[in-house]
């Protein structure tokens, strides 16, 4: 640009040179002079026009590209390709492409800072200064059930509908403010939420920002520590009582040698009682908290079987039940020894448990491309509907159940054995009675 105003003022000096000469030719009268003085100053005029021509219409591209830029659109560029119109627009465009990256930086942060806040879990909502949404995530839309487009711009208040979110708010949204908390319920199971209210200083447009943060999996998490203290308590309460009766019993030594020695049995039994308990207390905690490390191996299913009814034998015989299974199966699944020795035993067991004298359960295998799929059936009662989705609960037991040994852990740690080997395990109710667990697992164990 410098260079052409240069021009332009060497250019206004010729010309003013030229009209002195013209003027000296015509004093002089000399016509000669005179003639070559016009030809040259026509020539320097009809230059100038031009020049100035591709001036204004670099100029005038120039204008045009600035209202693209002011209706929001930067990739337009002022074009000029004759004579001076590069040089004018060149600094323009230089600017302009300048331009066109910071905004497209801006509109890249702005992207990924959405989709940043859209992946929280938690609700978030920023507020004007007169408490107006200006923005929130998709976690807010869905807890208060309103879409996104509809509610930016609207009042905190018609969105919430709720006095104690915008006492909070009003308390946050004056000068020299600091972050406060409140517990509120919200949803519509009305569910508890920590809602914290921030203030935010130079932050251009935004002046609240309120973060919900939804307390139901906290307090389900409390909940199953205390039933679990319990019923720990309640499972130990009995067998300890007794076992001290029965001992404080003997140790008054007035007992016959016959009554001394039904005492210790009894005593034995209960003793048993909590070596189980503790045993699936142990198991249970190793499996779910990921300690155990899963050492896989091939394993042949029917060699788990036969190992495990044999460890089982006692009652079958005693209880008259038998367990048929395909003992001519090749069927075969990489897993942990011990840990699918605990899922099946503890599936067996749990059959026995529901099984009258001499009735019969039967285990069935299936396998696809890649998984497995191992059923074990009883001939009990069922289970009742209702207690299907806690049937793989802690400690529960149905009424079904509440008459029988155990304390409701062996389909706790079969769900969390299953899971640890990537699997599945349901149960349901057969079409002409009894119930049918069914655990699904890969062939090949993936880590």
């Amino acid at each position: 640009m410098i260079a052409l105003i240069q021009r332009f003022g060497l250019l206004v000096l010729v010309i003013s040179l030229l009209c002195i000469l013209l003027g000296f030719a015509i004093a002089t009268e000399q016509v000669v002079l005179w003639v070559l003085a016009v030809v040259f100053l026509g020539i320097l005029l009809i230059f100038g026009y031009k020049s100035v021509r591709e001036v204004q219409l670099a100029f005038q591209a120039i204008d045009e590209a600035a209202e693209h830029f002011a209706e929001g659109d930067f990739s337009a560029r002022a074009i000029a390709n004759k004579g001076f119109g590069p040089r004018v627009t060149h600094t323009f465009n230089s600017i302009a492409d300048q331009l066109e990256n910071f905004v497209n930086t801006i509109e890249s942060d702005q992207i990924r800072l959405e989709i940043v806040l859209n992946a929280v879990p938690d609700p978030l909502v920023a507020l004007s200064s007169n408490l107006e949404v200006l923005y929130c995530n998709n976690a807010a839309a869905a807890l208060f059930d309103v879409p996104n487009a509809e509610i930016v711009g609207r009042p905190l208040i018609e969105v919430t509908r709720d006095y104690e979110i915008d006492e909070l708010v009003n308390l946050v949204a004056g000068e020299d403010s600091i972050q406060q908390t409140r517990l509120v319920n919200l949803g519509k199971d009305r569910s508890p939420y920590r809602v914290g209210a921030v203030p935010l200083k130079d932050s251009g447009d935004w002046n609240v920002l309120l973060v919900f943060v939804d307390l139901s999996a906290f307090q389900k998490t409390e909940q199953v520590r205390r039933d679990f203290v319990n019923n720990v308590s309640h499972e130990l309460r009995t067998p300890v009582s007794v076992i001290l009766m029965l001992a404080e019993s003997i140790a008054n030594d007035d007992l016959e040698s016959d009554e001394i020695q039904d005492f210790v049995e009894r005593i034995t039994l209960q003793t048993g009682r909590l070596r189980i308990l503790t045993d699936e207390l142990l198991d249970l905690s190793r499996i779910e908290s990921g300690v155990t490390t899963v050492h896989p191996e091939m394993l042949k299913l029917t060699e788990i079987f036969s190992s495990v009814l044999e460890n089982l034998r006692p009652i079958l015989e005693t209880e008259n039940i038998e367990v048929f299974f395909d003992a001519n199966s090749t069927v075969g699944v990489e897993a942990d020894r011990a840990m699918f020795t605990l899922i099946v035993s503890n599936l067996i067991d749990n059959a026995l448990s529901f099984s009258s004298r001499g009735s019969s359960i039967q285990i069935e295998v299936q396998k696809s491309l890649s998984v497995i799929s191992l059923s074990v059936r009883d001939h009990g009662p069922g289970f009742p509907e209702e207690d299907k989705d806690r049937i793989f609960e802690r400690f529960y037991k149905s009424e079904q159940s509440r008459a029988t040994d155990g304390a409701g852990l062996g389909l706790a740690i079969v769900k969390h054995a299953v899971r640890t080997h990537g699997g599945t395990v349901q149960a349901e109710n057969a079409l002409d009675g009894g119930a049918i667990f069914t655990v699904r697992l890969p062939h090949r164990y993936n880590k």
